[in-house]
């Protein structure tokens, strides 16, 4: 799994169609974070209509999970909290002996002898 989609997993507060349109830019984003992706571009990626994303959108800035960078025209330029203005990764390290467990299974030192929740 993509470090920022864990991020997200383990640091977002978001929910409902905002986390889902955060795993969506957290899947989309570049090596540095950044999603050019137009509102319309996500919204039929995602199968949403567009008012629904832009309110997503705007609550993820809301709670600090993304910051607006840059306006190209008409579209916004989009970072993942993540990563620091340089655009390197930034997220709290987990405990490299940590398991983390999600639905799709377990991860990390010591998954083999845990049962996925």
């Amino acid at each position: 799994m993509k470090r920022e989609m864990e991020w997200v997993l383990d640091e977002s507060k978001a929910t409902r169609g905002a986390r889902f349109v955060l795993f969506y830019l957290a899947y989309v984003c570049s090596q540095q974070g950044l999603v050019a992706d137009t509102i319309n571009e996500i919204a039929g990626d995602l199968r949403l209509a567009r008012q629904s994303v832009s309110n997503a959108l705007m609550r993820l800035v809301k709670l600090g999970d993304i910051v607006p960078v840059e306006k190209d025209g008409r579209s916004t330029v989009y970072r993942l909290a993540c990563f620091n203005d340089a655009g390197e990764f930034t997220a709290p390290d987990s405990d490299s002996d940590a398991v983390q467990c999600y639905s799709i299974g377990c991860t990390g030192a010591g998954a083999d002898t845990k049962e996925a929740s």
